[in-house]
């Protein structure tokens, strides 16, 4: 891994152990199986420490629509407290990727945690609406940069596993904390009262924050080469490529239409009667899906382009959302969960491969943090819609507008292939190569 020392001269900062607390300089190349070894240590700190992230916010799902409701907060209300995440996050979308670079992404993921930290905490001292969406503008800028810091760290660890691969592993350990986290919420909600949920999920965030101090500060950091400081003309480079736009496109409209289970499925549920950790518990079963599917993403895009998957999500999205309001009973309530939860399970994986392996590795945080940021502009504007919906037809209204949304995007994906798919579409010309994969799952080198 390149670098620059004080004196402006480049160096090479190898992965062998560190000499009287200085780093060797120009060593002799590392073994294939010693960089094997770094980089799974490594992908499964980064992976801890987002899971531990992911199982707080995974928490907050019925906890903050729920806390609303006894708020006496309308359907808007819900909607604003939901959609109040993804506010602050649209601001740094363009500044937050070459920062991550220049700084390194565990700098950037340290200090983010903080925020999430102070987010979860206010929201654990008050459940009134304005805490609750001041508390989640600071989780929503605390998740966001902590997020982009671990995926660029996993896009940029050296090693022989493939970006699907190391994606999908990256990707099991936020659908645990989705398994567990709901339900347990629920079960805290119904057993201890709001607040235990919200404190518990902040001790989770803390836990993530100690994970992360273990990341190797040398690794996971963008090649100074290539690092940009023009983040306008970035951010229009990395997204001239038409599959860069297509991966941004569909996952933001999955996302958008996976928010109004994030913001209306619980009051859709609590209208029927149900008790919080039922609620916790149907979410989590989207979580199980996620878990069952990511594992099965290395060996079958090896076989299948990656861009069937992600239309298999997209249908699977669809149908998932559609069936629960024509057919609110418990079995219906349970499949829709899991086609939803497989839906996510393969989209976010296959998303973040799809965007590190179409641009240079000095590129990565810059297009990694667009895509974060489309995904909470659809984050914010989801739940707000929804909200205007279920306040002028009906909550069920909302999931036809979901399913509607999450219909068009899988005929935007389904066009593509048809067209020939990524392979068709040739990478725009670069100043340098350096860090280009090929498609369908590159080295993480």
């Amino acid at each position: 891994m390149d670098r620059q020392d004080a004196t402006g001269r480049r160096r090479t900062l190898s992965l062998a152990p560190r000499v009287g607390g200085r780093q060797p300089i120009a060593d002799a190349p590392v073994a294939p199986s010693a960089v094997a070894a770094v980089q799974k240590k490594q992908l499964v700190l980064a992976s801890m420490a987002a899971g531990a992230l992911m199982f707080a916010m995974n928490m907050l799902v019925p906890l903050v629509p729920l806390a609303a409701l006894n708020d006496q907060a309308g359907a808007l209300g819900v909607g604003i407290a939901v959609g109040a995440a993804g506010l602050l996050p649209l601001v740094l979308a363009l500044p937050a990727g070459p920062w991550s670079e220049r700084l390194g992404p565990r700098r950037v993921v340290l200090p983010s945690i903080l925020f999430a930290l102070a987010g979860t905490a206010t929201m654990a001292l008050d459940q009134r609406l304005f805490a609750l969406a001041a508390g989640q503008a600071l989780q929503g800028l605390g998740q966001y940069g902590a997020t982009l810091g671990l995926q660029t760290f996993v896009a940029n660890l050296p090693g022989p596993r493939t970006r699907n691969e190391t994606f999908a592993v990256f990707g099991i350990a936020n659908s645990v904390g989705s398994l567990v986290a709901p339900f347990l919420a629920g079960l805290l909600a119904d057993r201890a009262g709001m607040a235990a949920g919200f404190w518990t999920a902040t001790a989770l965030v803390g836990l993530s924050a100690v994970i992360a101090l273990a990341l190797d500060r040398r690794l996971g950091a963008g090649s100074q080469s290539t690092t940009r400081t023009n983040m306008v003309r970035a951010a229009r480079d990395v997204t001239r490529d038409g599959v860069v736009r297509l991966s941004l496109g569909s996952t933001a409209g999955l996302l958008f239409a996976d928010s109004v289970s994030k913001s209306f499925l619980p009051v859709f549920l609590q209208q029927m009667g149900l008790s919080a950790a039922t609620i916790g518990l149907l979410i989590s079963l989207r979580g199980l899906a996620s878990l069952i599917v990511r594992p099965t993403i290395g060996a079958v895009t090896r076989t299948l382009d990656r861009w069937w998957l992600v239309l298999a999500a997209m249908a699977s999205e669809t149908v998932g959302t559609l069936i629960v309001p024509v057919l609110p009973v418990m079995p219906v309530l349970v499949a829709g969960a899991l086609l939803c939860g497989a839906a996510l399970g393969y989209n976010q994986p296959l998303g973040m491969a799809t965007v590190s392996d179409r641009v240079p590795r000095g590129d990565r945080s810059t297009v990694l943090a667009i895509r974060l940021g489309s995904n909470r502009l659809a984050g914010l504007v989801g739940p707000l819609l929804f909200g205007v919906v279920a306040a002028a037809i009906s909550v069920p209204a909302t999931f036809w507008v979901a399913a509607l949304v999450s219909a068009v995007s899988a005929v935007y994906v389904a066009t593509f292939q048809r067209k020939g798919g990524e392979a068709a579409v040739e990478v725009p010309a670069r100043p340098s190569g350096e860090g280009l994969g090929a498609a369908g799952g590159s080295p993480g080198t």
